[in-house]
């Protein structure tokens, strides 16, 4: 019974990227999305139990991870090379869209990001940021920590497979979503979940965003004026 179990496991292993430990008294399945389970159960139920989980976990793992870096301090009055914000070309409004109270137009607020993390169906958006420029994205240490985001969706307006279009004009669409790879993550060096104290990070992105009308960067004060 144990020998072709085992050629079972080993072709599972290099079919779904799972790592798998067999002991004579215990079975432990480790899958790379942290996901454990320790037991002795018989072998039939665990078969079934390895089978009904490749049904539901069936998204392909990116083969690497996203660093996230411990940030430092700096005084931006020293950093005499320091980069200012584009302060000419952040914070436009492309489309004179006004809110009063109201759910947000269409290209409103185009500095908006959405962080995509790996799911168990897939991929989640479930935590948001804001574009500062071409290669960052402003965000929460929270969003960074435990579960780290793989990519960033810029120029999503309601989230969905449809394309965005002004409810009162199905014509006036926006252009499709910009999904771009982070290159890694900054993370506040004194971030505190509880009390949730220095709740910031800073995400790089692979390469530069294409700006449009529905993705441009916002503004951020550059002095202490």
């Amino acid at each position: 019974v144990i020998t072709p179990f085992r050629k079972f496991l080993d072709q599972l292993q290099k079919h779904k990227q799972m790592h798998i430990l067999l002991d004579m008294s215990e079975v432990r399945i480790s899958f790379c999305w942290y996901f454990t389970v320790v037991s002795s159960l018989k072998m039939a139920h665990l078969a079934v139990l390895i089978i009904l989980g490749l049904l539901q976990y069936t998204q392909q793992l990116p083969t690497e991870q996203v660093q996230v870096k411990q940030g430092s301090e700096v005084d931006p009055a020293r950093e005499l090379n320091l980069d200012l914000l584009p302060s000419t070309t952040c914070g436009r409004y492309i489309q004179n869209r006004i809110v009063g109270g109201q759910n947000a137009s269409l290209m409103e607020f185009p500095w908006m990001a959405l962080l995509g993390y790996v799911g168990p169906a897939g991929t989640d958006l479930h935590c948001m940021g804001t574009l500062i420029n071409a290669r960052y994205v402003l965000t929460g240490a929270s969003c960074v920590h435990g579960n780290v985001p793989i990519f960033v969706r810029l120029g999503e307006h309601t989230i969905g497979p449809d394309k965005d279009c002004n409810v009162n004009d199905a014509s006036d669409c926006a252009p499709p979503v910009q999904d771009l790879d982070i290159e890694y993550i900054v993370r506040h060096q004194s971030y505190n979940r509880r009390p949730n104290q220095n709740d910031i990070a800073l995400i790089r992105l692979k390469e530069e965003v294409t700006f449009e009308d529905h993705i441009q960067p916002v503004c951020l004060p550059v002095t202490s004026e």
